[in-house]
């Protein structure tokens, strides 16, 4: 309260040093100003902070976490064995020579991950902006003469700009296809091979991973082939006012309200109960495959800054027309003859009493707050992955058949939320005001 006292203070004093050079007339015949100050208080109660109007909501919006991909690959390999390394039951003797491997099939399929953003509400902000004014008028309506109101005022003490948290659904979809076909024949003196109980067709699909809409961290450490949590975010925004007093900003980031490290293929086998192991012995030869391995790790945050821009507005019902003239400094930008004028409080109103004027009526100012506020909403993403398709596993290691991997990345997607709206006007209410007259008499 010291604070706002300080600059009403200030403001005071700087009225009374500007008038000397502004266009003020009446002075120069000695007249005394007339310095009036009024405290109001503004409300605006659950207003959206995504657009106009209390219903706004954020349409449903998919983002690829990982794109999709596909894949349609063959391979041949050839390998070789020491004989000496494994027993075969027609030859009782510890055979000399190379055991021949031959491995060969086709693999192809497609995966992609996508994070799905559904059924968000318009997060509210409630806002209390109490407000100083101070007047100066030149000196008191005299019929005659000309006189001039300037106006300055600050927001006060006692600002609360409170943001509701989101309401909605975050989905993390998987996209998969996977075909395998294995071939393998081992040779030492007489041939044996396997088709490993191939082809094998896991056919296009999309399933939910997960499912979240609260606002508490859910734990994945429970569902299998996941660590981490996800969560609706949450800003806690911190409040502050910029250099003129009156802008108000609230900003805050929520970090990683997604951080999730997954074993898709794990995730796959545990919840559907695919196989992705194969193995087979020709010629008492334990031959595996593992047809599919994906590890990925992505996490999400998000960064909000609210801008509250407000305008004071004056508007003076007279009880006959005047002449008037209103200056942006010493600029004039409107000027005619009415008997009700509205003006933005920055700026200098200037007046002509008509030689006959005989009100003795008190003229009280109507102030709105006008304002606009905007709203700047970024998502950031990181992520990585790493996928391989057919890959041999014992007795040896062959492979991948197909590879694929991308080292940790991160971008920012800023208009998922805020759909990069330009400002907008947000209403307020007069909830408490002190009735002062404003152009007096005397």
């Amino acid at each position: 309260m010291f604070t706002s006292r300080v600059k009403l203070c200030v403001l005071f004093f700087v009225f009374l040093f500007l008038s000397h050079f502004h266009i003020d007339k009446s002075l120069a015949n000695g007249s005394t100003p007339i310095i009036n100050e009024y405290d109001l208080l503004y409300e605006s109660r659950n207003r959206s902070i995504w657009g106009p109007g209390e219903a706004w909501s954020i349409p449903d919006t998919t983002i690829p976490i990982i794109d999709r991909f596909d894949w349609n690959e063959s391979f041949d390999w050839d390998a070789q064995l020491s004989a000496e390394d494994y027993y075969i039951e027609d030859y009782p003797e510890t055979p000399e020579g190379t055991i021949g491997v031959e491995l060969s099939g086709e693999t192809y399929g497609e995966f992609g991950l996508d994070v799905v953003f559904r059924d968000f509400g318009a997060a509210s902000a409630d806002i209390v902006y109490p407000v100083s004014i101070i007047t100066n008028q030149s000196g008191p309506l005299q019929a005659g003469e000309t006189i001039t109101l300037e106006t300055n005022w600050v927001s006060t003490d006692g600002t609360v700009f409170e943001v509701s948290p989101l309401q909605g659904i975050i989905d993390l979809d998987a996209t998969y296809e996977l075909y395998a076909e294995l071939y393998a024949e081992a040779c030492f003196f007489a041939c044996a091979d396997t088709h490993f109980g191939t082809p094998y067709h896991l056919e296009k699909t999309t399933d939910t991973i997960l499912s979240v809409s609260i606002q508490d961290p859910i734990s994945l450490d429970n569902i299998p082939g996941f660590d981490g949590h996800i969560r609706i975010p949450v800003i806690d925004h911190t409040v502050s006012k910029e250099a003129d007093g009156r802008t108000l900003v609230a900003e805050g980031t929520d970090d990683n309200f997604v951080s999730v490290t997954a074993d898709i293929d794990f995730w796959l086998t545990s919840w559907f109960g695919y196989v992705f192991e194969y193995c087979d012995d020709p010629l008492d030869i334990e031959i595996c495959f593992e047809l599919l391995g994906i590890d990925t790790n992505f996490m999400m945050s998000q960064y909000q800054r609210l801008t509250l821009s407000p305008e004071l507005m004056i508007s003076v019902q007279l009880p006959e027309s005047v002449a008037y003239e209103i200056y942006n400094g010493t600029t004039l930008i409107d000027s005619g003859t009415s008997q009700s004028l509205t003006y933005n409080a920055d700026y200098i109103l200037a007046i002509t009493v008509p030689t006959d004027w005989s009100s003795n009526e008190l003229l009280e100012p109507i102030f709105e707050l006008e304002t606009a506020i905007e709203n700047q909403t970024e998502t950031k993403f990181a992520q990585d992955i790493s996928l391989n398709a057919i890959s041999v596993t014992e007795p040896f290691e062959i492979g991948p058949a197909f590879e694929y991997s991308i080292d940790i990345f991160s971008y920012t997607d800023d208009s998922l939320f805020d759909q990069n709206l330009a400002p907008w006007a947000l209403p307020f209410n007069l909830q408490r005001r002190i009735y002062l007259p404003i152009l007096q008499k005397e």
